[in-house]
Order: C-alpha cells, then sequence, then structure tokens
C-alpha cells in the first residue's frame, strides 16, 4: 500500500448507478411489508420528522436517534393499569412486571426486523449491473476506508480487499445507527437515596422497581442496535487509522459528511498533517459546502473539489 487513501460514501454507489440511497432501501421494504413502512412513516411523523423527509428517508441515520425514545411513563402506567392490583390474587401473567415485558419486547422485535430488512436489502443490491467509470483515476494500490456495505471497489475497479476497510461492516454485522449516548430513563430504578445517617435506602415498591428496570433494558437493546460508537471503531482499528499520519494524498470520493459519521472526520483531518494533495468528489451543492467546511477549519491546502 502506498501513501495514498480513499475515502468511499454512499456517492460512490449512488455514481455507479447502484440504488444504494435510504429511499431504495423503502422501496425494497414496501415491496416486502407494506405495513411495516407504513408503522414506520407514522412513528417518524409523531417524532416531528417533515413529511417531504419521510417520503425519501433521506436523513435515516439520524432518525435512528428517537429509536429508543419510548413513551416509557405511559408504557410504565399501562403495565400497572392492566395488572392485578392485589397482590395475594395476582398470578405471574397479572404481574406488571410481565405486561410491561410483552409491551417493550414487541418494540424491541420491531427495531430489530428493521435492521435484519436492511441487511436484505444490502445483500440484494447486485453489484455486478455497476458500470466502471473509466474516467475515474482509482489507485488499487492505496488504503481504502469505504463507508459502504456494497463490494463495488472489489468487484468493479479489482481493489483488494485487504487495502479496504469496511468501517460500517463489524463481524458480518452491517451498523446503521448513530453516536448519540444512552439516556436511559429510570437512572434510579430502585428510588435510593442517603437518609440523615449516611445509609443508602429505598422506599420503592418493588414491583415499581422491577418494571422500571425491564423499561431501562429496553431502552438499552434498541439503543445498542442502532449505536455506531465510532470512537470505539476508531480504537479497534487504531493500527489501520494510524497509518492516516503518513499520507500524502487523500482522496473524497461521494462523501457527504453526515454528522452520524463526525467521529471520523474529525479524526483524519486532525491526523492528516502531512498529507498535501486533498481531492473531494461531490454531488450536491450541500456535499461541496460541508467539504469545503471541514477544508477551511483544518487550513488544509491544495484542495481540488470535483463534481461527479
Amino acid at each position: 500500500m502506498n501513501d495514498t487513501l480513499y475515502i468511499i460514501g454512499n456517492g460512490f454507489d449512488i455514481h455507479h448507478k447502484l440504488p444504494t440511497r435510504y429511499c431504495d432501501y423503502k422501496k425494497f421494504l414496501l415491496k416486502r411489508n407494506a405495513n411495516f413502512v407504513h408503522r414506520m412513516d407514522e412513528l417518524l411523523y409523531t417524532n416531528g420528522i417533515k413529511v417531504e423527509d419521510i417520503k425519501q428517508w433521506s436523513n435515516l441515520e439520524e432518525y435512528t436517534r428517537q429509536f429508543p425514545d419510548l413513551d416509557y411513563e405511559n408504557l410504565h402506567d399501562e403495565a400497572f393499569d392492566a395488572s392485578e392490583q392485589d397482590m395475594d390474587r395476582a398470578s405471574y401473567w397479572d404481574d406488571p412486571h410481565y405486561i410491561a415485558n410483552n409491551y417493550v419486547k414487541e418494540w424491541i422485535d420491531f427495531y430489530d426486523d428493521f435492521t435484519c430488512h436492511f441487511k436484505e436489502w444490502i445483500d440484494s443490491i447486485d453489484v455486478t449491473k455497476a458500470k466502471k467509470d473509466e474516467k475515474l483515476v482509482i489507485d488499487p494500490d492505496a488504503s481504502f476506508l469505504n463507508f459502504n456495505y456494497t463490494k463495488t471497489l472489489e468487484t468493479i475497479y479489482g481493489v483488494s480487499a485487504e487495502n479496504i476497510l469496511y468501517i460500517h461492516i463489524d463481524e458480518e454485522k452491517y451498523i446503521l445507527g448513530n453516536n448519540q449516548p444512552q439516556n436511559i430513563p429510570y437512572p434510579n430504578p430502585e428510588g435510593t437515596y442517603i437518609d440523615e445517617d449516611g445509609n443508602e435506602i429505598s422506599d420503592e415498591d418493588i414491583r415499581n422497581v422491577d418494571v422500571k428496570k425491564v423499561l431501562n433494558s429496553a431502552y438499552s437493546a434498541i439503543h445498542e442496535t442502532y449505536f455506531k460508537n465510532s470512537e470505539g471503531l476508531i480504537k479497534k482499528y487504531g493500527t489501520w487509522f494510524s497509518r492516516i499520519s503518513r499520507c500524502r494524498k487523500i482522496v473524497f470520493m461521494g462523501i457527504s459528511f453526515g454528522e452520524e459519521d463526525k467521529p471520523y472526520f474529525d479524526f483524519i483531518f486532525s491526523k492528516a498533517r502531512n498529507c498535501n494533495v486533498w481531492l473531494f468528489y461531490y454531488y450536491s451543492d450541500d456535499d461541496l459546502l460541508a467539504a469545503k467546511k471541514y477544508a477551511e477549519e483544518f487550513n488544509v491546502q491544495n484542495v481540488e473539489y470535483r463534481k461527479w
């Protein structure tokens, strides 16, 4: 490998006429399970997403920030309203803990299905239909940081897999999501406090504690499903990322500089102090503005912008 780094985004696949936009995922799902899509649209609308964005699912990764934020207070109250209040008469099935578990399991399964369908969609994309851009100069001996899930570089341009880091594929799992930290609904489910003698005590009803713990677990499960942990992945692939400091040329192809991948871009620009050639391929004016913003913020020199 040489001292050139290519950073590949979804615009690369789109440039090669592959159906890899989030709106294409929605079309795929509509054919598989239209009711599932309609339910997702309702959730997005309830969370204040604009109708025009819902039509395209244009900022899907940003939307995933809201997935763990169920109406926990309502779920808590419903679990108790549906339970047997007389504990002497209550069976396991009447317990609010059991009822709350059933409520949240439906949500966990729903969001798990969303990621399973996402993998099915990616795996259905036929990369062989992409046509090589003969005007595009790609050095197969360079290093490649690939934000895509497809093997376009390998299949169409003959780049060795050893030269590519697929940052959004971790042990065959496709990473879709965000970098929002956890914010569990009940940080202190036991309701513990310190009395005047310094003792930690709690007056909380045990059933209430159990329900709150169930709801916390549901939040954590959904959050984990959509947590990118970009900073953790940078550390995991620390040896690979360490080569950025030796790069002399960096080429961005089809990168939109989305908010959820900001940790990677901040790291790259801060470490690439020896880079003296910067090339940005862009599609939209927004992508161009985002690229210029990074170039100005980190005071990079010898910058060239090329529209696809």
